[in-house]
């Protein structure tokens, strides 16, 4: 028997503003947008949308997002927690949202590469 896949709930408030202040000073022009999953055994997983492929300076920038939100909260807040750069060509209208943006960049309706 498969296991089924875990609902996604929407962000608490403390958790969307601990991303909202990690995500200050970090967001490059490739950022197409920042999503949060969460669910109710407290899995955390950051997903950035990148309009390109991150090189190594990209993913070691982005990564401090999450340690920066894991460290506003108890060291028992999460179970698990995971960070996500996918690179897409996609709009933001079509990308996952997962459990909620925190960053969507309103001029990516387009992309040319």
């Amino acid at each position: 028997m498969t296991a089924l896949p875990t609902a996604l709930l929407p962000l608490p408030n403390d958790l969307y503003r601990a991303i909202s202040r990690a995500l200050l000073g970090e967001i490059f022009v490739h950022v197409v947008a920042v999503a949060a999953a969460w669910t109710a055994e407290r899995d955390f997983t950051l997903h950035v949308y990148l309009d390109r492929t991150a090189d190594a300076g990209d993913a070691e920038g982005l990564d401090i997002i999450l340690t920066e939100v894991i460290a506003d909260f108890p060291l028992d807040y999460f179970r698990h927690t995971a960070f996500k750069i996918i690179t897409t060509t996609q709009t933001v209208q079509h990308l996952n949202a997962h459990s909620g943006f925190v960053f969507a960049r309103s001029n990516k309706s387009s992309f040319t590469h």
